[in-house]
């Protein structure tokens, strides 16, 4: 049996929730009671000084990015503190880690690698990565 809906938004609802004080703390994008939004975060939050401490990329419902990090935190000051790439709310990144933590000067402090949310541990750069790809399609992993 097929599920047919009855209603559908044809744009994504802008919503902006605020805390007792007026000062936001979030603006979201939801579509069909899901969160989501194809041109950008479908989740922004704000700490109380105004400043952004996560950005996070939605499709569907399910955390989901495919040109960049799904995820950014950031720093009071503004720098970014770690980058998440996920795909239909999976850790995966097939070109890089998918998870990068960085210090307060922007220097690389952890990487971590996954694929379709199985985290890869021995692996520790880009060369390593695509060895270990290698391996595991032609049965050897």
């Amino acid at each position: 049996m097929k599920y047919i809906k009855l209603y559908e938004q044809a744009e994504p609802e802008h919503r902006v929730i605020r805390r007792p004080d007026g000062s936001v703390e979030s603006e979201q994008w939801w579509l069909d009671d899901t969160r989501h939004r194809e041109d950008g975060p479908a989740w922004i939050g704000y700490r109380k000084d105004g400043s952004v401490v996560l950005e996070a990329w939605y499709l569907d419902g399910n955390v989901h990015r495919e040109d960049g990090p799904a995820q950014i935190g950031y720093r009071k000051d503004g720098s970014v503190s770690e980058e998440w790439w996920k795909l239909n709310g999976r850790r995966h990144r097939e070109d890089g880690p998918a998870l990068i933590r960085y210090n307060p000067d922007g220097s690389i402090k952890s990487e971590e690698w996954w694929l379709d949310e199985v985290r890869i541990a021995e692996i520790t750069n880009q060369g390593e990565f695509e060895a270990w790809k290698y391996l595991k399609s032609v049965g050897l992993i």
